[in-house]
């Protein structure tokens, strides 16, 4: 028998609130987390409904991936620029800076290491959604070429049971904590550590150009807001496109200094 509504809500489900997007976003987090997670959602209640629906999710995905602190990061810079938008050009114009900032420091501050695809698997295991969508019994089995594997010379990928990968993929999650330190073992892979950095990149850079907004130099401030977008790819796809993203914020440095440097226009009717 068909379900349309059953196929319509599994292709689009419905949207929702910024409310709604909380109280969802809250269930999926360990209990112990829960308490920041409200505290860090208060301290956005003067964003519009769309920017608080946006970091409703990032802030519980930040918590998830990393901890606490990782997402209270996030939520201090996206309140500060917030702030310095308000400040230099008003509520009229929009926070349109502000909500390029939301996504763009996300994407970079959520990068895809070993850890977080080992917790993005168990959270939607591949299993458990083929058996939500088709009947009978599924078995599934995922081809990986781990860096590590490539390190030490193995260029064919590895097939691997949902049943012996899941264990494996539990333990490394619980490992998280490691990113970025000392005891990391993937931390010292040349594109983990472009990804580190790239976020202190772009974090002094908004900064940066947030000192210098003002009414005539708004569009270059958003394109250095919106930089991260052409990051994409992985591996030396990424590295390359990261390049191009530091190249063009050269540019766009340059595009705020002539315009601090242009004189006021005033009006010199009588």
């Amino acid at each position: 028998m068909s379900d349309p509504g059953r196929v319509r809500d599994l292709i689009s489900p419905p949207a929702r609130d910024a409310d709604a997007e909380r109280r969802h976003n809250r269930e999926l987090l360990r209990e112990n987390d829960r308490a920041a997670y409200d505290s860090l959602n208060e301290r956005v209640r003067g964003l519009s409904e769309e920017d608080r629906r946006l970091l409703a999710v990032r802030i519980a995905e930040l918590i998830a991936y990393q901890d606490v602190d990782y997402a209270r990061r996030y939520v201090d810079i996206v309140l500060d620029v917030a702030e310095r938008e308000r400040a230099k050009l008003g509520e009229r114009t929009g926070l349109v800076i502000t909500r390029e900032v939301i996504r763009n420091l996300y994407k970079l501050m959520a990068y895809k290491d070993e850890y977080e695809v080992a917790r993005l698997h168990l959270r939607a295991s591949r299993e458990q959604k083929a058996a939500s969508v088709f009947a009978g019994t599924t078995k599934v089995k995922y081809n990986l070429h781990p860096p590590m594997l490539r390190a030490m010379g193995m260029k064919n990928k590895i097939s691997v049971s949902e049943r012996w990968l899941n264990p494996a993929f539990t333990a490394l999650t619980r490992l998280r904590r490691l990113r970025g330190t000392w005891f990391d073992p993937f931390g010292r892979d040349r594109v983990r550590k472009e990804e580190r950095r790239l976020i202190g990149w772009y974090t002094d850079l908004v900064r940066s150009a947030m000192d210098e907004l003002k009414l005539q130099n708004k569009a270059a401030v958003l394109d250095i807001a919106r930089l991260p977008d052409g990051i994409r790819g992985y591996e030396d796809v990424k590295l390359r496109s990261a390049a191009e993203a530091t190249a063009h914020a050269e540019v766009l440095r340059g595009r705020l200094a002539n315009t601090l440097s242009l004189p006021l226009l005033t009006n010199t009717e009588n």
